[in-house]
């Protein structure tokens, strides 16, 4: 009878969702350094469990063995450092390499960060690995360069610095070694590609960016459009982290999460019909996509932002919820690095997920605010989200914004407005300058706007509070959360 009732319970869909989570546990796990020869020591009494005739004990068996698999994947990972033909090899040498930079230049006010794709050292045969090297900002060096230099390497510091591991994030994008400030730096070649003409594209609107519109709007602009923070103030930056709305200045699936909704919504209210929104907002997240360069990260961000805009089309929470572990676990399956370690990847996820289960809740909830055409819908993205990332950002940053859902309503909505008057004002001004000026002009205001609110409460003492939860209060707390939706879920199909 039990047999009948558990096969019954778990449908095909339910049983592959408990081994991918079963899968993320065991990367998670390895992750904070757990042996995985201690697991393997029980894998032959596993093996025997298998085969006895009990349902139940099957699944056990298995999902403890899915968990064993995201072991072996995050220790796979990792790199041997011993070997001669590694680049972390080298740990506190001076070497003389050579590489090809291959993502795009991380420009600070002080320094310039270029991600390196080493395959040659003086005197070995063959080097394979990444390296990150710091230096002065000029001569500037692009995507597809290729630099020789002389360097002493340097494994990144680990331990955590305020829940922040440096080694560890950098991890995440395969780099396992730094350079700062060598001794000799030039460039010997270049390899064009897509990529980098993508690159130079956008290096012609961001000079474009900075033409039509004054700072400190140029850089929100820059900011909304492509993701770049590093123009904008600190005082601004300061106040987007206090009211709560530091995402939209970021390429990351939350902010494209929650503007690819708004931007559908948007579209839905000047009265194209649904099928039209959704293709159009589609070919206009890809098209970001490729704009921003295609990076692993943005690809992710984009993807959790297709996995919304689907749900929002077909109306299926259900569905759009397996298809979002299942990204997430053949995203981690690529990149294991990215699950305890990548802040974006987690906010991406998380965000998403609020979307697709909280915002149902919260549309009950609101009654008749929920009904106001586009602003409530504005609202309840806006707090799905909010409510999902709490935890992780209270875990992260220590800060609780009391202002957020307040100024994100005063100023979201305006948002997918900024970025198509930016678009057209940039397109506009190649075709003729005065127009482009013009449109740009118009666009200042509201980018006046937003700067405004977000001054004006970032400057309020009570807009934010330091509040730091650890990480298994965050762990229980999304336990809660979960437990809480699977309970009214059930409770809800009996009544």
């Amino acid at each position: 009878m039990k047999e009948g009732a558990l096969q019954k319970a778990l449908s095909k869909s339910k049983l592959f969702l408990l081994f991918c989570c079963s899968f993320l546990i065991g990367v998670a796990a390895q992750s904070f350094s757990v042996s995985v020869y201690s697991v393997l020591l029980g894998l032959s009494f596993l093996v025997v469990y298998c085969f006895w005739r009990k349902l139940h004990r099957r699944v056990v068996a298995c999902l403890v063995m899915s968990c064993l698999f995201g072991l072996i994947r995050m220790t796979l990972a990792e790199p041997d450092c011993t070997h001669l033909t590694n680049i972390c090899f080298f740990d506190n040498r001076v070497v003389v390499a050579e590489g090809l930079i291959v993502r795009e230049p991380d420009r600070q006010i002080r320094n310039t960060r270029y991600s390196i794709n080493v395959d040659k050292i003086e005197g070995k045969e063959t080097v394979v690995g990444k390296i990150l090297l710091m230096t002065k900002n000029y001569p500037a060096y692009n995507y597809g360069d290729r630099l020789r230099f002389e360097c002493r390497l340097r494994r990144p510091a680990s331990g955590p610095d305020q829940n922040f591991y440096y080694d560890k994030y950098l991890a995440k994008d395969g780099i396992f070694i730094t350079c700062q400030f060598p001794k000799s730096l030039q460039k010997i070649g270049q390899q064009d590609s897509g990529v980098g003409y993508i690159y130079k594209f956008k290096d012609l609107v961001a000079d474009r960016v900075n033409l039509l519109w004054p700072e400190p709007e140029s850089s929100f602009m820059a900011g909304i459009l492509y993701g770049s923070r590093s123009g904008l103030p600190p005082d601004i930056k300061d106040a987007f982290a206090k009211t709560g709305i530091a995402h939209i200045v970021a390429v990351s699936g939350y902010n494209i999460s929650v503007v690819t909704k708004l931007f559908l919504l948007l579209l839905l209210f000047v009265g194209l019909w649904r099928r039209q929104s959704f293709w159009v907002t589609l070919g206009a997240l890809a098209s970001f996509t490729l704009f921003t360069g295609a990076s692993a990260s943005v690809v992710r961000a984009a993807f959790m932002g297709g996995i919304v805009l689907v749900g929002e089309y077909i109306g299926r929470p259900s569905s759009i919820g397996t298809s979002l572990v299942v990204a997430a676990t053949s995203m981690v399956a690529l990149n294991p690095y990215i699950l305890v370690w990548d802040i974006g990847f987690q906010l991406s996820f998380i965000a998403t997920a609020g979307l697709v289960y909280i915002s149902p809740f919260l549309k009950n909830k609101l009654g008749k605010i929920a009904t106001i055409p586009f602003i409530g819908e504005v609202l309840i993205a806006t707090l799905a989200a909010e409510v999902a990332t709490l935890p992780l950002i209270l875990y992260y940053f220590g800060q609780l914004s009391l202002v957020a859902p307040f100024v994100n309503l005063l100023v979201l909505w305006v948002i997918p407005w900024l970025m198509l008057g930016g678009f057209v004002a940039i397109l506009a001004s190649w075709l003729w300058y005065p127009l482009g000026q013009v449109l740009a002009w118009m666009a200042e205001i509201g980018l006046k706007y937003v700067l405004v609110v977000v001054k004006w409460f970032g400057e309020q003492s009570w807009s934010a509070t330091p509040l730091t939860i650890s990480g298994v209060f965050m762990v229980i707390w999304y336990l809660f959360m979960v437990i809480s939706f699977i309970y009214g879920q059930k409770k809800s199909k009996i009544a």
